[in-house]
């Protein structure tokens, strides 16, 4: 059976610019796309005490893309800031935040990575 098309978004106009989301996806490291799909796997990385500042200084890092989300904790837990470090070539840089049709064309991509490009339909049981 072939694998359908993936439904492709419109092209974005940025800056005067047109700008192809699909071709910007084709591009991504396969760990990022999965990433965009799945969400990240965020592992302890580091965590320190900060006396001076009285907070807790805590890094987390993404088992597949690498990417480093840095989390600032107040003394009771409270979570003061959160940010995030990506590694070269998670960003698109230009496509800003991602659309519905975009974030479509991310999980069709990642499937047929994860399936080697071949789609198998799903055998349904029979009812008596």
């Amino acid at each position: 059976m072939s694998q359908p098309a993936p439904k492709r978004g419109k092209p974005k106009s940025i800056q005067g610019k047109m700008f192809d989301v699909h071709t910007a996806l084709e591009q991504l490291k396969d760990e990022h796309l999965q990433c965009r799909d799945f969400g990240h796997s965020w592992r302890d990385y580091t965590a320190r005490w900060l006396p001076k500042e009285r907070v807790y200084d805590v890094v987390l890092e993404c088992t597949r893309c690498k990417g480093k989300k840095n989390r600032t904790l107040s003394a009771r837990g409270e979570r003061l800031s959160t940010s995030y470090t990506y590694q070269d070539g998670y960003q698109i840089k230009g496509a800003g935040r991602l659309d519905q049709a975009a974030r479509d064309e991310i999980r069709l991509l990642s499937v047929t990575k994860l399936v080697g490009g071949k789609v198998t339909p799903i055998k349904r049981r029979r009812t008596a």
